[in-house]
């Protein structure tokens, strides 16, 4: 198994991405980072001049549309800030 620095991963995210099943960028000791069933949804926002990542855990066969409405709301809402 090749290591994976998740902390690199996310902060260097620079739009939207979504993850499906084994694509999670998790460390082994989430215990969910071979998952076939699960998916993530991950946006980069910016609060107070401080960068982060917010995120949306589900099934693979959640709707996607909303969720990434529902994100990108967020990341608007927050860069009011």
């Amino acid at each position: 198994d090749e290591e994976f620095d998740t902390n690199d991963a996310f902060l260097e995210m620079t739009s939207l991405r979504v993850y499906i099943g084994r694509e999670l960028p998790l460390p082994a000791q989430a215990g969910l980072h071979k998952s076939e069933s699960l998916s993530f949804i991950a946006s980069p926002i910016s609060f107070r001049h401080k960068k982060g990542i917010a995120g949306i855990f589900g099934a693979k066969r959640m709707d996607y549309e909303k969720n990434i409405n529902i994100l990108q709301e967020i990341s608007d809402i927050l860069k009011q800030f």
